[in-house]
């Protein structure tokens, strides 16, 4: 389908929304006839057919796009043309509206964006002036009540906000001094019922305002129940570990200090609790802690010691865990994962099997698997993807190899293809899929040492191709861009040999698309290859990389249903979803 129709069916489901506000009306466009909006969403207090009772009209522009993914997202990111949010900000503001539709599905979400003079300023500020496309986080719409929600605050914080000097957008910081207060807006449906704690967790725009009732200064922040922080610092009584964040809460059972998230101490009561969690390296802090803890009996709040006693016994089950955690961030930096896991979101299950993974590649471990023979593949656990080697044993058991940052046995021999018709090779980087491209260990760099060093055979590189074409699939999937820079490592390999090199050719040109660098001499070598060419497919692989669309859809028309499905498959054909 068209962008244009894409666009019409997101403004036919806007107006379906509206048309479930009773207080809202909808004055969207046909057409998308204007500079930078397609209409506006206009807001009465009470029946919209009588006109005595509009309120006011805000400014929107609608986006419709269909997407291929298995889920929708409820928080996705939307690229804005930079001349768009400045015209916004010449109106004070605009509320961005998009319709995200499945590929061959019926469902679909709303989002939208408040684009008001304080978003559209610190946007601006974030993105160099020679950026032309800017990414804005979009929310979900969960319901009519929610959509009119958006609308009235919008209105109450352009109303503020368009009359405010544009110097005070340039402050950093929030300040409430000299007798100045700060203030928030909220409308809500039914105000004599507003509870305030309602508001907690909720972003709002807070404004200082002098005695004058004048605007001075704008912040954005998430409103959240007042606690104290105190400047005290908590160590243990070896001085080995401290932490100075801690916060003094005032409940109805007297004051508590919450420290290093995992730690309180109940006055009233005068115990001592905690629950390890957080990341792995907040894990590990808590666990030495917790140990000192107990071997010392204690514990300093600035000088002053709290004693605490718990059972010396306990002493082990923490040093056992603090010793596997300890391995598994050994671990994580050895191959190459330094992003900090949260493991808040595993279980007990998800870390063993972590653990087992890693005790076998690190230990030579055989493992058990349900395989007849060796293996090469990824292994997922909850948000890490390691790719192993599993070489299966006399006895039937496997040892297991990194693929990467690890002593990989170069003595094996790989087989690609079928039994009468395959390549051998012993560079294991010439038979890897797009799974294995998406694993969280990857090691670009000894890829490349790898091919650098070694002289590949002639049917090695048909092999190199293929491994090209695996790392574009990877990148369409997770839009890592490493992986586009050994793309096109491969590709100037691949095109230093003369084999094939229109297809080779081909192959880097898209990589270079996938990056929006293409530039003249690369259209024209595109069209030297289109127009010598005798093969259909590659005839509309050149007209999609220079976007000859017309020719591309009269070529495809020509095709039988097979041939179309194998192109189908290779991931030059994304840009047919354009």
């Amino acid at each position: 389908m068209s962008r244009g129709k894409i666009e019409q069916k997101a403004v036919t489901k806007f107006r379906e929304l509206v048309d479930d506000i009773e207080c809202l009306k909808h004055n969207f466009f046909d057409n998308d006839r204007s500079i930078s909006w397609d209409g506006t969403v206009d807001l009465y207090n009470g029946d919209t057919d009588k006109k005595e009772n509009y309120d006011y009209s805000i400014d929107v522009q609608i986006k419709g796009r269909t997407v291929y993914t298995k889920k929708l997202n409820n928080k996705p990111r939307f690229s804005l043309d930079r001349k768009d949010l400045e015209n916004y900000l010449k109106k004070d503001g605009t509320l961005l509206l998009l319709c995200l539709f499945k590929k061959d599905s019926n469902e679909f979400k709303l989002y939208y964006a408040s684009l008001l003079p304080y978003n559209i300023r610190n946007l601006l500020k974030q993105y160099s002036i020679e950026m032309n496309k800017i990414k804005i986080d979009m929310k979900e719409i969960k319901s009519p009540e929610h959509f009119e929600l958006v609308c009235r605050n919008f209105k109450l914080d352009k109303e503020r906000q368009k009359s405010i000097n544009e110097n005070v957008f340039n402050q950093d910081n929030l300040t409430s001094n000299d007798g100045k207060i700060m203030k928030f807006y909220e409308w809500t449906k039914g105000s004599e019922n507003f509870d305030p704690h309602s508001l907690v967790g909720k972003h709002k725009y807070l404004y200082t305002i002098d005695d004058n009732g004048q605007t001075t200064n704008i912040d954005y922040a998430m409103l959240s129940d007042i606690i104290e922080k105190v400047n005290v610092i908590v160590t243990d009584k070896n001085k080995d570990i401290s932490y100075d964040k801690a916060s003094l809460k005032t409940t109805i059972d007297g004051n508590k200090l919450f420290f290093g998230k995992a730690f309180t101490i109940d006055f009233i009561t005068n115990k001592f609790n905690f629950k390890i969690g957080g990341t792995l390296l907040e894990r590990i802090k808590q666990l030495k802690f917790i140990i000192n803890t107990i071997i010392y009996k204690g514990f300093f709040i600035e000088d002053i010691g709290f004693s605490v006693d718990i059972p010396i016994i306990e002493k082990e089950k923490y040093e056992i865990l603090l010793d596997k955690y300890r391995k598994i961030l050994s671990f994580l930096k050895k191959h190459n994962m330094n992003e900090d896991i949260n493991f808040d979101d595993w279980n007990d299950h998800d870390l063993n099997k972590l653990y087992m993974w890693i005790n076998s590649i690190e230990n030579d471990k055989p493992v058990n698997l349900d395989s007849k023979f060796s293996m090469l593949g990824a292994i997922t656990i909850k948000d890490i993807k390691l790719s192993v080697l599993a070489i299966k044993r006399k006895n039937g058991k496997f040892d297991v190899f990194s693929l990467w940052n690890n002593d990989t046995p170069k003595d094996y021999s790989f087989r690609y293809g079928t039994k009468e018709n395959f390549v051998s090779t012993t560079n294991i980087y010439l038979i890897l899929n797009a799974d294995a491209y998406q694993s969280s260990d990857i090691n670009f760099e000894e890829m490349k040492k790898s091919f650098n060093k070694n002289n590949l055979k002639d049917e090695e590189y048909n092999l190199m191709n293929l491994q090209l074409l695996e790392v574009l699939r990877a990148y369409d999937i997770n839009k890592n861009e490493d992986l586009l820079e050994y793309a096109e490592f491969l590709s100037n390999m691949l095109l230093k040999t003369k084999q094939d090199y229109d297809v080779h050719y081909i192959n880097y040109a898209q990589v270079i698309k996938r990056k929006n660098k293409l530039n003249s001499e690369i259209y024209e070598k595109l069209i030297n290859i289109k127009n010598k060419a005798t093969s259909q497919e590659i005839k509309i692989a050149c007209n999609l990389l220079i976007d000859n669309k017309i020719e591309v859809n009269s070529m495809i028309k020509k095709l039988d249903s097979k041939t179309l499905d194998i192109f189908k498959t290779y991931p030059i054909a994304i840009f047919l979803k354009d």
